[in-house]
Formats: C-alpha cells, sequence, structure tokens
C-alpha cells in the first residue's frame, strides 16, 4: 500500500515538474523578450536625451555667438558714428582742420573697430581700408603743436575725404541691417530650438511610459517565474525524497518476503523432521 501511494505520488510529481518546467521555458521566454524591449527603449531614451544635451549644448553656443555680435555690431554702429563726426569735423570742408592728437588717434582706433567688424561680415571697404593704410604711414611726430599737422593724402581731395565720411555712415546703416538680421536669426533658432524641444520631450515621455508598462510586466514576469522556480525546486526535491523512500519501502518489501520464505522452508523441513 505504502509503495502503491508513494508511486502515485512519484507520477504526480513527475507531471508536476513537466508541468512546471513549460511554464517557466514560457515565463523565461517572455522575461528575455520584455528585458530585450526594456533595453531597446532604454537605449533610445538616452539616445534622445543625448540629442536634447547636444541641442541644449548647441543652442548655448548660438546664443553666445549672438550676444557677442551684438556687442560687436553695437560698438561698430557707434565706432561708426564716432568716425562719421571726426572725419566731418576734420574735412568738413574740404580744408583740415587743427586737431589733437588723441583726438585724430580716436578716430584712428574707431575705423580699426569698423573695419574689423566689416571684414569679419564681408563687406566692401576698399577705401576705408587705403585710408587707414595710409595713416599708418605717418610718422608718429607728424603733429605739430597745436595739433594741425595732419598731412595725409586725404588733406587734399574733399571728394576723397567725403567718400569716405559717406563709407563710414553707410557702413553703420549696414552694421544696423546686419544687428537686426541678427536679431531676427536669433529669434527663428530660438523657436526652432523651443519647437525641438518639445517634440524631444514628448518622445521621451512617449519611450518612458512604455518602458515603464514593460518594466511593469516584467516584474509581474519575474516574481511568477521566481514562483514557478521555487515551485520546481520543491517539487524535485520532495520527487528525490519520495524515490528515495520508494526505494528503501521496495528493498524492505523484499528483505521481509525473503526471510518469509526462508522460515516457512524452515518451518516445513521441521515438521517433516518431526
Amino acid at each position: 500500500q505504502q509503495s502503491d501511494a508513494t508511486s502515485a505520488s512519484i507520477s504526480m510529481l513527475s507531471s508536476r515538474l513537466q508541468e512546471l518546467g513549460a511554464i517557466i521555458a514560457d515565463l523565461s521566454s517572455r522575461q528575455h523578450n520584455l528585458q530585450t524591449e526594456g533595453n531597446r527603449l532604454n537605449g533610445e531614451i538616452s539616445s534622445e536625451q543625448a540629442q536634447i544635451d547636444a541641442a541644449k549644448t548647441k543652442r548655448t553656443e548660438e546664443h553666445d555667438a549672438f550676444v557677442k555680435e551684438q556687442l560687436d555690431f553695437d560698438n561698430s554702429i557707434k565706432a561708426c558714428e564716432k568716425a562719421a563726426e571726426l572725419l566731418t569735423a576734420h574735412y568738413g570742408d574740404g580744408k583740415p582742420k587743427e586737431s589733437s592728437k588723441p583726438a585724430w588717434m580716436a578716430l584712428i582706433s574707431n575705423l580699426k573697430v569698423v573695419a574689423k567688424v566689416a571684414t569679419k561680415h564681408h563687406h566692401e571697404i576698399k577705401g576705408l581700408t587705403q585710408f587707414l593704410q595710409q595713416s599708418f604711414l605717418q610718422e608718429p611726430d607728424f603733429f605739430n603743436g597745436n595739433g594741425a599737422g595732419l598731412n595725409d593724402v586725404h588733406q587734399d581731395s574733399t571728394g576723397e575725404a567725403v567718400s569716405i565720411v559717406e563709407q563710414v555712415k553707410n557702413l553703420a546703416a549696414t552694421f544696423a541691417d546686419d544687428k537686426q538680421s541678427s536679431i531676427d536669426q536669433e529669434h527663428e533658432l530660438s523657436a526652432a530650438f523651443d519647437k525641438l524641444m518639445e517634440q524631444k520631450i514628448g518622445i521621451i515621455n512617449e519611450l518612458t511610459t512604455q518602458r515603464d508598462q514593460q518594466q511593469s510586466v516584467l516584474n509581474q514576469v519575474n516574481q511568477e517565474l521566481g514562483e514557478n522556480q521555487n515551485a520546481e525546486r520543491t517539487a524535485k526535491e520532495t520527487l528525490q525524497d519520495e524515490q528515495a523512500y520508494l526505494s528503501r519501502i521496495q528493498t524492505q518489501e523484499r528483505d521481509t518476503t525473503l526471510i518469509y520464505g526462508q522460515r516457512q522452508q524452515d518451518r516445513a523441513e521441521e515438521k517433516q523432521a518431526v
């Protein structure tokens, strides 16, 4: 009876182990698929975040360049206005006026600023460049005591002097237009950046929602897998115990039967001897 009951238990446990094996195989497959999908979503989230970080860095660089460029335009416009004022005062009627050396040096300094910014933005400054080059050829002591020694070539040509003044004024207007164009471009870049951020954040939120849903399912699968693995381990241990017990009682049954048969034989021989 014990052997039959134990054999039935072993059969039931074997069936249970087969069932658990199939369940564990299915859960393991789902676990692998969910982990793969989760890793893919995490990779996409990281990629999108990296793009956001790169876009922020680029936007910061663009904005810093814009601020610097605006400062250049402001300085160049002021330099143009000051240079035009000094040139007009010096060449207003075609005859050079008395001028102090500091005033002339201030003019040259302003024109250098204008030339630098104009060159940077590829504006034509041929006349201005010639004026500066000729100014550099002057001896440091060309000024007389009252500052009237400005003996450059422009003193002999009213039209040429006026041309420089007009070019400086035109450059001031051009710089003003460039400044406004830079402002408009900054607004466009800022709007494009905001739109990009909105799109990227939306994508990240969507991917994060999908990832969290996948993770929730994965957590449930992991829990079920753990429970079934524990049940499988318990069933295997129980099966081993049942198999060992069946082996013991079968051995005991064989030994007891053998002893009983031997005693019957001994008793028969005793009866015959009597």
